[in-house]
């Protein structure tokens, strides 16, 4: 059997082996997200003449060793380390020791470098302070301009002064910051580090709009998979929108799985990323800010396109780890990672909280939703029971499921599904991928997916090691939650002090909750489903009686009482 962590795909057997890619949230009405970049706002040169900019002056980069890399990558694999596309050259780049500055005749002023790393197939840049004021913007750019991710502005600044600003193509990028005079001075650009792409790029990373024949594609899962917008995934639009293709950053280079946003009891809207704990091995705490998450990236339609266009432009950077199995991924657990993104998606993302069941109960059938070779979002479905089953020695830590052949394919998972959600009929997640031996050419063999009902408080008894704290913090014993938008509506998933006193008994219930007040004032009740929808509502004008839900399904919903003098809002459980 093959070390876990040997996935090279091209020349290995999958024979047990873990899914690694080679390459690679609080209420929307309370404040807006700060990770989006600035699309609309060019780099301030392109509105210039060049011949009135300072000439732009280049660092190049020492010598990369590719073959210290490719030896690197032998341990790797012997290790059971995660597999590496890039390796990090350490640099030290400022706006005060590095780059040309001009001087506007406004007081302005304009600050440049093209970096060079001779033979990268593409750089990523990574920043150990960065700070932009108000007014300024940063881009980073091809020499050409084919290629530009910004603006970045204030809004993007990262609390802790680490930050990564995506991947750009080639072996050559220039940064241009942007200083307003009143903010002079205050701007503060590092680069302790420059990801160098040596291997898989070509193969796994967006088409660049180019006359050159070069080999630079995003086309590259196997042609068995099935796009996440074919007629199988006609009833889990909602779920997609929780899926992201996620690039690490770890000590000794970047890599990529898949993720996917994840509810909470309390329905509001934090950022909770679920992934695969064997896809953080090799992290530090500081890197956690230069992850990075890009949503939507996946076909309009049924079909492939044949440029990517603007697919791959709604990137979130930075998390923090909240919790994880620490089980060497699986090796004595279920393989879980829960991370909370630094900033929540911006409203223009449209993304999706998936629910989950923490149940440790088979489903018939479902699908998963993925990144394969980090390719847009495909769809793997499943029609015959999960086995429960382990990953190596521990019983009943992971979900084992078969693929079953649809309309447009038979989809499977690859390098880069690690981490992606496994979903039961009811749209719900169950597990999270480890790996397994399913490839187009062997769709039928099996897969193992860590169970939420095992991550639940099965990895430890620490915080840190269990999703119930984090997913049901107030302890309500729920054992499964719908889906949500990301619009936390009504303000009903506010985490605040009550207005008025509400007591709920019993709380879960099996259908009749009574509803305690201190006063006995009129008083609108509303209930609302997971997803905001109002479901019933009456009002009352006594201290005490019976809200009866004996015709609802079993699950979690949302009351709102509300008088004169506020609201109470109280998450009411049934299970009959």
């Amino acid at each position: 059997m093959f070390n876990k962590n040997q996935k090279i795909i091209f020349t290995l057997s999958k024979t047990c082996m873990k899914k690694i890619a080679f390459l690679f949230i609080s209420t929307t009405f309370l404040f807006q997200a700060k990770a989006q970049v600035n699309t609309s706002l060019l780099p301030a040169s392109s509105l210039m003449k060049e011949n009135s900019l300072s000439p732009i002056k280049e660092t190049v980069l020492p010598p990369f060793n590719l073959a210290n890399a490719k030896q690197a990558d032998i341990t790797d694999a012997n290790n059971g380390e995660l597999p590496k596309f890039s390796r990090s050259v350490f640099t030290n780049i400022t706006l005060d020791n590095s780059g040309s500055w001009t001087n506007l005749p406004n007081g302005d002023r304009i600050w440049r470098l093209q970096i060079t790393s001779k033979g990268a197939q593409a750089l990523l840049p990574y920043y150990n302070k960065f700070y932009l004021p108000q007014g300024a913007t940063f881009h980073v750019y091809t020499p050409d301009k084919d290629e530009i991710i910004g603006a970045f502005t204030s809004d993007n600044n990262p609390s802790g002064g680490y930050y990564a600003t995506g991947l750009i193509h080639g072996e050559s990028c220039i940064l241009e910051y942007y200083e307003p005079h009143e903010v002079r001075g205050k701007g503060i650009i590092s680069l302790n580090e420059i990801g160098h792409a040596y291997r898989w790029v070509n193969s796994y990373f967006p088409k660049k709009r180019t006359t050159q024949n070069d080999t630079l594609g995003f086309q590259q899962s196997d042609a068995c998979e099935v796009n996440v917008n074919c007629s199988e995934g006609a009833a889990w639009q909602n779920q997609k929108r929780s899926v992201v293709c996620m690039i690490v950053q770890s000590s000794l280079g970047q890599g990529a799985c898949s993720g996917s946003l994840i509810n909470t009891v309390r329905q509001d809207c934090t950022p909770y990323m679920l992934g695969a704990q064997h896809c953080s091995e090799g992290v530090s705490a500081n890197q956690y800010s230069q992850f990075l998450f890009y949503f939507n990236f996946e076909s309009p339609n049924c079909n492939t396109p044949d440029s990517i266009g603007t697919l791959g432009n709604e990137f979130i950077a930075g998390c923090t780890k909240i919790s994880d199995s620490n089980d060497n991924g699986g090796d004595n657990g279920s393989d879980f990672l829960l991370l909370q993104l630094n900033n929540p998606p911006p409203s223009a993302y449209n993304v999706y909280y998936a629910g989950w069941s923490n149940q440790n109960v088979a489903s018939d059938s479902g699908v998963c939703i993925h990144h394969p070779a980090a390719d847009l979002k495909k769809i793997s479905t499943y029609l015959t029971p999960l086995v429960d089953t382990t990953w190596l020695t521990v019983p009943h830590t992971h979900w084992r499921v078969q693929w079953a052949a649809t309309t447009h394919g038979h989809g499977v998972t690859e390098g880069g599904s690690s981490g992606s959600p496994l979903f039961n009929i009811q749209g719900q997640i169950v597990g999270t991928l480890t790996g397994g031996d399913s490839y187009c050419s062997t769709p039928d063999e099996y897969d193992y997916f860590g169970k939420i009902a095992y991550d639940w408080t099965s990895n430890g008894t620490a915080t840190n090691r269990q999703l119930k704290p984090w997913l049901d913090p107030d302890n309500t014993g729920a054992i499964s939650i719908n889906g949500r938008n990301a619009d936390c509506v009504l303000g009903v998933n506010e985490v605040k002090a009550d207005d008025i006193n509400l007591s709920v008994l019993p709380n879960p219930s099996s259908g009749k909750f009574a509803l305690l007040f201190e006063t006995n004032d009129e008083k609108t009740l509303s209930v609302y489903d997971i997803t905001g929808k109002l479901l019933k509502q009456s009002k009352a004008a006594v201290n005490d009686l019976i809200l009866n839900l004996q015709s609802f399904s079993n699950g979690v919903y949302i009351l709102v009482a509300e008088n004169k003098n506020g609201r109470a809002t109280k998450r009411l459980v049934l299970n009959h």
